[in-house]
Protein backbone atom coordinates (compact mmCIF):
# COMPACT_ATOMS: atom_id res chain seq x y z
CA UNK A 1 0.00 0.00 0.00
CA UNK A 2 2.99 2.49 0.81
CA UNK A 3 4.15 2.22 -2.52
CA UNK A 4 1.07 2.52 -4.30
CA UNK A 5 0.32 6.27 -2.18
CA UNK A 6 4.08 6.65 -3.18
CA UNK A 7 3.73 6.73 -6.77
CA UNK A 8 0.00 6.62 -7.15
CA UNK A 9 -0.54 3.77 -9.31
CA UNK A 10 -1.79 0.71 -9.61
CA UNK A 11 0.52 -2.20 -8.04
CA UNK A 12 -0.80 -5.58 -7.82
CA UNK A 13 0.94 -9.07 -7.94
CA UNK A 14 0.78 -11.11 -11.00
CA UNK A 15 -1.87 -13.56 -9.64
CA UNK A 16 -4.26 -10.31 -9.22
CA UNK A 17 -3.37 -8.89 -12.15
CA UNK A 18 -4.99 -11.82 -14.11
CA UNK A 19 -8.13 -11.19 -16.68
CA UNK A 20 -7.18 -7.31 -16.54
CA UNK A 21 -5.14 -5.18 -19.09
CA UNK A 22 -3.59 -1.93 -18.70
CA UNK A 23 -1.86 0.52 -21.21
CA UNK A 24 1.51 0.56 -19.20
CA UNK A 25 2.65 -2.31 -16.99
CA UNK A 26 6.27 -2.22 -15.11
CA UNK A 27 7.08 -5.91 -14.05
CA UNK A 28 9.69 -5.33 -11.19
CA UNK A 29 11.99 -7.49 -10.12
CA UNK A 30 10.07 -10.56 -11.25
CA UNK A 31 13.63 -12.72 -11.84
CA UNK A 32 14.90 -11.41 -8.62
CA UNK A 33 12.16 -12.99 -6.92
CA UNK A 34 11.24 -15.91 -9.52
CA UNK A 35 11.49 -19.44 -7.98
CA UNK A 36 13.09 -20.33 -10.46
CA UNK A 37 16.82 -19.23 -10.24
CA UNK A 38 19.07 -21.54 -12.46
CA UNK A 39 16.31 -23.31 -14.22
CA UNK A 40 16.18 -19.75 -15.95
CA UNK A 41 19.08 -20.85 -18.38
CA UNK A 42 17.28 -23.45 -20.04
CA UNK A 43 15.93 -20.45 -22.39
CA UNK A 44 19.76 -19.93 -23.54
CA UNK A 45 19.37 -23.91 -24.50
CA UNK A 46 16.20 -22.39 -26.35
CA UNK A 47 18.09 -19.96 -28.37
CA UNK A 48 21.27 -21.96 -28.97
CA UNK A 49 18.71 -25.06 -30.82
CA UNK A 50 17.23 -22.06 -32.61
CA UNK A 51 19.32 -19.91 -34.24
CA UNK A 52 16.91 -18.80 -37.03
CA UNK A 53 14.35 -17.18 -33.87
CA UNK A 54 17.81 -14.62 -33.64
CA UNK A 55 17.30 -11.35 -35.63
CA UNK A 56 19.24 -8.95 -33.52
CA UNK A 57 22.86 -10.72 -34.37
CA UNK A 58 24.76 -7.91 -31.90
CA UNK A 59 27.05 -9.13 -30.66
CA UNK A 60 26.34 -9.33 -26.85
CA UNK A 61 27.24 -11.71 -23.90
CA UNK A 62 25.42 -14.87 -23.51
CA UNK A 63 24.61 -16.61 -20.11
CA UNK A 64 25.96 -19.96 -19.66
CA UNK A 65 23.15 -22.84 -20.56
CA UNK A 66 21.27 -25.17 -18.11
CA UNK A 67 23.47 -28.59 -18.83
CA UNK A 68 20.25 -30.06 -19.26
CA UNK A 69 17.20 -29.23 -19.42
CA UNK A 70 14.39 -31.77 -18.21
CA UNK A 71 10.83 -30.80 -17.89
CA UNK A 72 9.73 -33.09 -15.27
CA UNK A 73 12.83 -31.93 -13.16
CA UNK A 74 12.07 -28.22 -13.54
CA UNK A 75 8.45 -27.24 -12.68
CA UNK A 76 9.30 -24.12 -11.03
CA UNK A 77 10.44 -22.98 -14.64
CA UNK A 78 7.13 -24.21 -16.16
CA UNK A 79 4.95 -22.17 -13.51
CA UNK A 80 7.28 -19.06 -13.48
CA UNK A 81 6.84 -18.97 -17.73
CA UNK A 82 3.25 -18.84 -17.21
CA UNK A 83 3.28 -16.37 -14.73
CA UNK A 84 5.44 -14.35 -16.81
CA UNK A 85 3.24 -14.73 -19.85
CA UNK A 86 0.34 -13.74 -17.81
CA UNK A 87 2.70 -10.43 -16.46
CA UNK A 88 3.74 -9.64 -20.03
CA UNK A 89 0.01 -10.00 -21.93
CA UNK A 90 -1.47 -7.01 -19.25
CA UNK A 91 0.20 -4.63 -21.23
CA UNK A 92 -1.75 -2.94 -24.00
CA UNK A 93 0.79 -0.49 -25.21
CA UNK A 94 4.06 -0.29 -23.12
CA UNK A 95 5.76 -2.99 -20.81
CA UNK A 96 8.27 -1.89 -18.51
CA UNK A 97 10.52 -4.80 -17.02
CA UNK A 98 12.81 -3.81 -14.56
CA UNK A 99 15.09 -6.09 -12.53
CA UNK A 100 17.71 -5.27 -9.78
CA UNK A 101 19.53 -8.85 -10.48
CA UNK A 102 21.79 -8.98 -13.73
CA UNK A 103 22.25 -12.78 -13.25
CA UNK A 104 18.87 -13.73 -12.93
CA UNK A 105 17.40 -11.63 -15.53
CA UNK A 106 20.22 -12.33 -18.06
CA UNK A 107 18.85 -15.59 -20.10
CA UNK A 108 15.49 -14.39 -20.79
CA UNK A 109 16.60 -10.67 -21.27
CA UNK A 110 19.38 -11.89 -23.93
CA UNK A 111 16.38 -14.15 -25.76
CA UNK A 112 14.38 -10.83 -25.85
CA UNK A 113 17.27 -8.59 -27.19
CA UNK A 114 18.56 -11.71 -29.29
CA UNK A 115 14.97 -11.57 -31.03
CA UNK A 116 14.85 -7.79 -31.27
CA UNK A 117 11.71 -7.88 -28.98
CA UNK A 118 13.12 -5.26 -26.67
CA UNK A 119 14.57 -1.65 -26.80
CA UNK A 120 17.21 -1.29 -23.78
CA UNK A 121 17.39 1.89 -21.87
CA UNK A 122 20.17 2.23 -19.61
CA UNK A 123 20.49 4.10 -16.67
CA UNK A 124 23.37 5.65 -15.58
CA UNK A 125 24.68 5.50 -11.91
CA UNK A 126 22.37 8.28 -10.52
CA UNK A 127 19.43 6.49 -11.33
CA UNK A 128 18.58 8.50 -14.65
CA UNK A 129 17.83 7.42 -17.68
CA UNK A 130 19.75 9.70 -20.30
CA UNK A 131 17.04 12.65 -21.30
CA UNK A 132 18.67 13.31 -24.32
CA UNK A 133 18.09 10.03 -25.83
CA UNK A 134 15.16 9.84 -28.63
CA UNK A 135 14.13 6.35 -27.58
CA UNK A 136 13.58 7.83 -23.70
CA UNK A 137 11.30 10.46 -24.25
CA UNK A 138 9.26 8.56 -27.16
CA UNK A 139 9.14 5.63 -24.81
CA UNK A 140 8.06 6.89 -21.23
CA UNK A 141 4.51 6.79 -20.03
CA UNK A 142 2.14 8.88 -22.59
CA UNK A 143 -0.21 10.82 -19.74
CA UNK A 144 -1.03 10.79 -16.39
CA UNK A 145 -4.69 9.26 -16.36
CA UNK A 146 -7.91 11.08 -15.72
CA UNK A 147 -10.72 10.99 -12.94
CA UNK A 148 -12.55 9.09 -15.37
CA UNK A 149 -10.36 6.69 -16.25
CA UNK A 150 -9.93 6.15 -12.68
CA UNK A 151 -13.10 5.48 -11.88
CA UNK A 152 -13.54 3.12 -14.28
CA UNK A 153 -10.72 1.32 -13.29
CA UNK A 154 -12.32 1.44 -9.96
CA UNK A 155 -15.41 0.16 -11.77
CA UNK A 156 -13.65 -2.91 -12.54
CA UNK A 157 -11.54 -3.65 -9.43
CA UNK A 158 -15.24 -3.31 -7.65
CA UNK A 159 -16.80 -6.34 -9.91
CA UNK A 160 -13.81 -8.29 -9.08
CA UNK A 161 -14.63 -7.28 -5.60
CA UNK A 162 -11.21 -6.15 -5.09
CA UNK A 163 -12.53 -3.55 -2.61
CA UNK A 164 -8.55 -2.08 -1.93
CA UNK A 165 -7.69 -1.63 -5.47
CA UNK A 166 -11.38 -0.20 -5.74
CA UNK A 167 -10.87 2.44 -2.80
CA UNK A 168 -7.78 3.51 -3.97
CA UNK A 169 -9.00 4.13 -7.93
CA UNK A 170 -12.31 5.65 -6.49
CA UNK A 171 -9.84 8.27 -4.00
CA UNK A 172 -7.22 8.85 -6.98
CA UNK A 173 -10.46 10.08 -8.87
CA UNK A 174 -11.61 12.20 -6.48
CA UNK A 175 -14.81 10.14 -5.99
CA UNK A 176 -15.21 10.02 -2.18
CA UNK A 177 -18.63 9.21 -2.22
CA UNK A 178 -17.85 6.08 -4.05
CA UNK A 179 -15.73 5.06 -1.43
CA UNK A 180 -18.23 5.63 1.72
CA UNK A 181 -20.14 3.26 0.07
Amino acid sequence: KSLRQKIKAIVLTVFESKGLEFDDVLLYDFFTESKANEEWRAVINYIEAHPKLIKNSEEMRTPRPLRKFDESEHKALNAELKFLYTAITRARCNLWIYDSESERRAPVFCYFQKRDLVTVLSVSNSGQANANDTRVKDLFFTKASSPEEWKQQGDRFRERKNWDMAIFCYNEAGMDELVIE
